[in-house]
């Protein structure tokens, strides 16, 4: 048998190859450290835009960072953290809160080394930032008559900070001095509301959107408030009901703002029972007829001339008289009258009628008539307040047989009684402009403060610009209670049946100044209270007192209809008595400034009929907010 070859022990040979193994780079050997550090991106929820909430921050990791990263590796600016989520080894949200009511940039800050990958290496450094506003949404107010006094509708412009969608409408609106019309959502950004001012009047429009009242689209409401204040003065000017021209063209014309007959239905008529027509007609500047009547043929009851509006009627709302042009033959003159006659739109048996005595025969002979003093008949209300808001659809010029004349030589069972309708038929109202705004005519507080006020926003004169007090005789009348009180000045005394040294007693407000113009008003108005037992038993005397001499002086009187210190009264002009002035009419009167209101209750118009004190009864006088002439 031949012997093997010999071989090494095998620690050697693998120690060998060991070594081969080793020098190759082969082998068991431990591989090298990993060294690449971990990045990471941070992204907002919001997309675009500002931010009107909160905004959740996805972070998001390019490799495994184990739960080295926490919240607290994560620094915010402009906010306040909240929910902190470990979605995935790799991924992290965390939900931010701006600040409240302002608007900026929230920031994020992660700092180098705050977390790290499973081979220790650390992440460098991160930031992000997302703009947000967390402002409540505001509301601008703008008005188409910024800036002038409205006449009419207003419209209203709504401006929003932000969109508001559908969150305000017109019931977030409050209106006082006029009623809401269309509202229009423009966009979520814009609305507009048109308001009419109230009839008839002058003074402020205002609206106002209150707080809370619309929210944006974070159901962020509004938290402050917002109005408006726009003057206004719908009252119309004179509505001119004139006869001008008897216009012969069947074309109704209009010349230099006087309305011609052409443009009006105009004739006469008759009872046609034996009556002889002497002249009629059309002619220029003049509607006339002329008729002799037998002073024994009853049936003649007379004859008028009429004008018809022929359409909705004349609009007499806004006026105070019916002025017109009569004449006459030169028989009639200052015996025969004519009965002025105003037919309502509404119902042809609805008549206001007055009377005036035919003063001359010059066809030009003005007439005025307060339409306060025509007699009303035949309607729902019989009372010129109530026939003044109807349109008239007629006016009828009558001369009735109970006012003709029968003394003139001719035919003996006939007599002339002629009618001329001259130019210038109209209604009027003398006072239609507004007083200035800085014109002080109101009592609208009795100030307490020394220093006299003006309420500029509301176009109300403040009790601060005048002297007020009162008077009395001071001749053992007992004083019950008085002062200046809110919307008010009163006083109330007790006076002895025997006493007659006790006059009476007075309240006052002097202007202090130049003086209230009185040239273009037509009436007194004011509120007058009294104490329970004066009611419709005591008259207060109203006093003008003239700027240019204390003894020139205007008087009225009106019966205290009841306690409650709000009753209004409204006395013309033209029912007040002038005495002690170089020329004592009330055209002449109002053409001087009054200087001082006084406010009287005289002994003669007291009462004396209650029970309690034998010698002493309570007489009071309170004067009410809103005392103006108009």
């Amino acid at each position: 048998m031949t012997a093997s070859p010999l071989r090494p022990p095998l620690s050697a040979l693998a120690l060998a190859a060991t070594l081969i193994l080793s020098a190759c780079g082969g082998g068991d050997a431990s591989p090298p450290a990993e060294t690449t550090p971990p990045t990471m991106n941070i992204a907002s929820s919001v997309i675009s835009g500002a931010a009107a909430g909160d905004v959740t921050f996805t972070i998001t990791f390019s490799e495994d960072v184990g739960r080295s990263f926490t919240a607290d590796d994560v620094a915010v600016s402009n906010g306040s953290k909240g929910a902190f989520t470990r979605v995935s080894s790799t991924q992290y949200t965390l939900v931010v809160t701006p600040a409240p009511n302002s608007t900026g940039s929230i920031g994020l800050t992660v700092a180098a080394g705050s977390y790290e990958d499973p081979a220790g290496n650390r992440g460098g450094a991160a930031s992000a930032s997302q703009a947000f506003d967390t402002l409540p949404p505001v509301a601008t107010l703008t008005s188409s008559a910024a800036g002038s006094t409205a006449s009419g509708d207003v419209t209203l412009t709504f401006s929003f900070s932000k969109d508001v969608g559908s969150s305000f409408d017109a019931d977030d609106v409050a209106v006082t001095g006029g009623s809401k019309g269309t509202f229009t959502r423009v966009d979520g950004s814009r609305a507009t509301l048109v308001v009419r001012p109230d009839a008839d009047s002058a003074g402020n429009l205002e609206i106002s959107v209150a707080a809370g009242a619309f929210a944006d689209g974070a159901g962020r409401s509004n938290t402050a408030a917002a109005s408006l204040t726009q003057a206004y003065n719908t009252r119309t000017g004179p509505t001119l009901v004139q006869v001008v021209r008897a216009h012969s063209s069947a074309t109704p014309a209009y010349d230099g703002g006087r309305a011609q007959p052409g443009n009006y239905a105009t004739g006469s008529y008759s009872a046609g029972a034996g009556e002889v027509n002497w002249w009629g007609g059309n002619y220029p500047e003049q509607i006339q007829m002329g008729y002799g009547f037998s002073k024994t043929d009853a049936a003649q009851w007379g004859f008028g001339l009429y004008i018809a509006h022929g359409a909705g009627g004349w609009d007499i709302s806004n006026t105070t008289h019916y002025k017109f042009n009569l004449g006459s033959n030169a028989e009639c003159a200052g015996v025969c009258k004519v009965t002025a006659r105003l037919v309502s739109a509404a119902d042809p048996a609805c008549v206001a009628d007055a009377k005036v005595t035919l003063t001359a025969a010059g066809i030009d002979t003005a007439y005025s008539v307060r339409l306060a003093d025509m007699a009303v008949s035949g309607c729902a209300t019989n009372t010129p307040a109530a026939f003044i808001r109807q349109k008239v659809a007629e006016l009828h010029f009558q001369l009735l047989r109970a006012d003709m004349q029968f003394t003139t030589s001719g035919d003996p069972v006939l007599f002339p009684n002629g009618l001329g309708i001259g130019g210038n038929i109209y209604f009027e109202n003398p006072a239609a402009s507004p007083p200035p705004s800085g014109t002080p005519l109101q009592i609208v507080r009795a100030n307490a403060s020394g220093s006299p006020a003006y309420d500029a926003t509301n176009g109300k004169a403040l009790p601060g610009n005048y002297t007020t007090g009162n008077y009395s005789a001071n001749a053992g009348e007992a004083f019950w209670w008085g002062g200046n009180y809110a919307e008010q000045i009163q006083m109330g005394y007790g006076f002895s049946s025997s006493n007659t040294a006790q006059w009476g007693f007075g309240l006052f407000i002097a202007n202090g100044a130049d003086g209230w113009d009185l040239s273009a008003r037509t009436h007194y108005n004011l509120t007058l209270g009294t104490n329970t037992e004066c009611t419709n038993v005591c008259k207060a005397t109203l006093r003008l007192v003239s700027a240019a001499s204390i003894t020139c002086v205007a008087d009225a009187k009106v019966t205290l209809r009841a306690a409650d210190i709000t009753t209004a009264y409204r006395v013309p002009l033209a029912d007040f008595t002038v005495s002690g002035c170089a020329t004592n009419t009330m055209a002449a009167f109002k053409a001087l400034k009054v200087a001082e209101l006084h406010f009287q209750l005289l002994r003669a118009d007291m009462q004396f009929t209650t029970s309690g004190d034998p010698s002493l009864y309570p007489n009071g006088l309170g004067v009410g907010g809103n005392l103006f002439f108009d």
